[in-house]
């Protein structure tokens, strides 16, 4: 196993269980698959703490604001008609959200701050992991319609920069995400994988990564230096976009990748 070091991997959509409310879905069992991040939990890297989703996000969306009015789904995100996610009449009653919050939302932000409070003080990166299956995401800010990528990497910079040029927060130093970038295409070409990494283009927004970080959001984190970034990846590198089949060896060296790329960044970053 590789050195664990300060680093928290979240993984807020790897999960498509819908536990006991799976009979009353909509969904079917493969669609439920494809509304998840599938495979995520099998790439996440080893070599620091792992918070991972137990339950599908349409059950609770864990990277939406507590406040968001998405935090409970009611479709899902396939194209080119999105699928309702529950059978009419058969949604989870407001008492059943406040139990699934509960049970779910909570106990898993709650592992988060926990997590990082245990790190006593050292640097800590949190990086939250996700992927896309490849289809269009949405458009640029030139306006134009764009397909996932292989890698996107994002600090809530501008569109294509490290940096933010409105004065916005990034949620972690640009310097950090161009040397995680910069290692992250050099190790992918060299596992043979695709090695196209964008920053912050398109996707790259979510609650966990936006509010976990010292950068944006000091006064939750008086005593610890928390530097976040979000990682998203094209499922056509890991699975079969028709069957969903994996392809364990490409999933392997993506794992592989990402841990190494996280540890040389923050030995090189942050001195340890």
């Amino acid at each position: 196993m590789p050195e664990r070091l300060p680093i928290i991997y979240t993984v807020e959509h790897a999960s498509h269980d819908f536990g006991e409310y799976a009979n009353r879905t909509s969904l079917t069992a493969e669609q439920r698959v494809r509304y998840s991040d599938y495979g995520t939990a099998d790439t996440v890297p080893r070599n620091g703490q792992t918070i991972v989703s137990t339950h599908s996000r349409g059950l609770v969306d864990l990277n939406r604001a507590p406040n968001n009015p998405e935090l409970y789904p009611t479709f899902d995100f396939a194209k080119p008609t999105p699928n309702t996610i529950w059978v009419p009449g058969q949604e989870p009653s407001h008492t059943e959200r406040q139990v699934i919050y509960e049970s779910i939302y909570h106990k898993y932000h709650k592992g988060i701050s926990d997590c990082i409070n245990s790190l006593n003080g050292n640097p800590t990166l949190l990086i939250s992991c996700h992927n896309t299956a490849h289809y269009e995401i949405g458009k640029d800010k030139a306006g134009n319609m764009q397909v996932m990528r292989p890698v996107i990497l994002s600090n809530l910079g501008d569109e294509q920069s490290s940096d933010s040029s409105t004065g916005s927060i990034t949620t972690c130093e640009p310097e950090f995400l161009v040397l995680f970038a910069d290692l992250l295409r050099s190790k992918l070409a060299q596992a043979g994988l695709p090695n196209e990494v964008m920053l912050n283009f398109v996707v790259g927004k979510g609650y966990v990564f936006e509010h976990y970080n010292t950068r944006r959001h000091p006064e939750i984190f008086t005593n610890q230096s928390v530097h976040s970034l979000l990682v998203e990846y094209d499922t056509l590198i890991t699975h079969n976009q028709t069957t969903l089949a994996p392809n364990i060896e490409a999933m392997q060296k993506l794992r592989s990748v990402f841990e190494n790329t996280t540890s040389v960044a923050y030995q090189r970053y942050f001195g340890n």
